[in-house]
């Protein structure tokens, strides 16, 4: 018989709406160089995304107070891609979906991230099939100096996720057919450091795993999300199983430890294998019946939680197990969608 412990976390996705949600990290939001288009046209910044089932919300900045152009108003594209090759080059990208903004850029020149909810703009999130680009696009006019917040250097250096598309004019950005304009490796291409645009992505409602459970016992405990996906004025429910039924503990927070803390670092006997993968905001005992216990969280009707996540993971006391008495699971994220 499964049992369902509920956890009042009102108070901890109340907290989890500031913390940035992505996968991978593209972006931390600190703001470092610009680019200018004195010539006018449009450029649009594509960042690769290879983690998610689906693309819900995109974030992005438009410059800082250094700015010498106002880019309120802006036209603002949003463009999402299938890369079919899955190597990180968008020469081949095939379009998925693609809207316009209405109203164009806002918050230009304040450094505040800007959401984007596709729900909202375009009826549903996007389904990602494997590496996929998100592309933000602007069209400046003549003598625009955007000023710094287009590139942040030195926080992603990996090749091939940060890509530059541009007109070489005034004519825009067929869309359509990103892979005729002039394409730019941000991590390779001559003239740019390595750097990450200010962009952000996150999925729409989804359990996403990390990390990996130990063997115990009773085998090696595991964490899985629940046949429903996390949503506004609904429950996020995360079953466990192979627990070793003494002493089972959920852990719950926002951030993931990485790299992940060795059990027995944490408990004095040296490395077990076993490993802490969720720093912790909030913890409590489970019931466990035959190894199997399952975690509610209840959701409130919040707009402000879409795209939050929530973190979990179970520990559990197993003396038989290693020489720190301890098991863990894998971890999971829930990530709210509408």
């Amino acid at each position: 018989m499964q049992r369902h412990h509920t956890f009042a976390i009102v108070a901890t996705l109340t907290l989890v709406t500031a913390a940035a949600a992505q996968c991978p990290y593209y972006s931390n939001g600190a703001i470092s160089a610009g680019l200018s288009r004195f010539n006018g046209g449009e450029d649009a910044r594509l960042v690769y995304v290879d983690c998610l089932s689906s693309i819900g919300l995109i974030d992005a900045k438009f410059g800082t107070s250094g700015g010498a152009t106002n880019l309120d108003g802006l036209p603002l594209t949003l463009a999402i891609y299938d890369d079919p090759t899955d190597d990180s080059d968008p020469h081949d990208a095939v379009l998925v979906a693609q809207v316009s903004v209405p109203g164009g850029v806002t918050g230009g020149n304040t450094g505040e991230w800007q959401r984007y909810d596709l729900n909202n703009l375009l009826g549903a999130p996007v389904a990602a099939t494997g590496g996929m680009w998100v592309a933000v696009g602007v069209t400046y006019p003549a003598g625009s100096s955007p000023g710094p917040g287009s590139i942040e250097f030195f926080n992603n250096i990996a090749p091939g996720t940060q890509w530059l598309a541009t007109d070489n004019g005034s004519s825009g950005i067929d869309y359509s057919n990103i892979g005729i304009h002039s394409l730019v490796d941000i991590q390779t291409g001559p003239g740019f450091p390595p750097g990450s645009w200010v962009i952000r992505v996150e999925s729409g409602a989804e359990y996403r795993d990390f990390g990996a459970g130990c063997p115990g016992s009773n085998g090696t405990p595991t964490l899985a999300g629940g046949a429903v996906l996390p949503s506004l004025n609904q429950a996020i429910v995360l079953d466990a199983s192979n627990l070793a039924g003494i002493a089972d503990i959920a852990v719950l927070g926002q951030q993931q430890i990485d790299p992940a803390l060795d059990l027995g670092t944490i408990f004095g006997p040296g490395a077990v294998g076993c490993q802490a993968v969720v720093f912790p905001l909030s913890i409590g005992l489970l019931a466990t019946t035959g190894g199997i216990s399952s975690i509610g969280l209840p959701v409130p009707n919040d707009l402000g939680l879409v795209g939050a996540s929530i973190l979990a993971q179970v520990v559990s006391l197993d003396p038989a197990a290693n020489a720190a008495g301890w098991t863990s699971s894998n971890g999971v994220r829930a990530v709210i969608g509408h």
